[in-house]
């Protein structure tokens, strides 16, 4: 049975829905934990120390438009990777709008942000170089106020 968490306020995480070990060499989505985040981040989230990483983390969103992550910061450097589809970010005082393909660098300690503004879904992988993951909530997503 799958346990849910309430992470922040608007923000659940789903532990793995089946078993794996560390030893493993190919992980399941359905093996890595899940989570959801309003409005419209959906993912999974691999914490590499769980994983048998030794300098590594993972998080996959399915991001829907009008979507993305409240601002936040975390304890190591973090890069986006987008393949498809257009996002504004806030990152620090910069603010942009780009369009896949990119690599967008986010250094650590920087509050951070963004959103999706296109049309579609987009899948997104943030890589995190740490096998312990942290993650410190600052406010709502300045992308998102009206």
């Amino acid at each position: 049975m799958t346990t849910v968490t309430q992470i922040t306020p608007g923000c659940y995480i789903n532990a793995p829905g089946q078993p794996f070990q560390a030893s493993d060499i190919l992980f399941k989505f359905e093996q890595i934990a899940s989570f959801y985040c309003e409005p419209g981040e959906y993912g999974h989230f691999l914490e590499g120390q769980h994983y048998g990483f030794n300098a590594l983390s993972l998080i996959i969103t399915e991001t829907h438009p009008g979507g993305g992550p409240p601002l936040h910061t975390h304890e190591c450097e973090e890069a986006h990777i987008l393949l498809e589809g257009s996002t504004s970010y806030v990152i620090g005082d910069q603010r942009f709008t780009v369009t896949a393909p990119y690599v967008v660098k986010i250094p650590a300690n920087v509050p951070h942000a963004f959103v999706n503004i296109g049309a579609q879904l987009f899948r997104l992988l943030a890589v995190f170089p740490d096998s312990h993951y942290t993650e410190v909530e600052i406010g709502p997503n300045p992308l998102l106020e009206t």
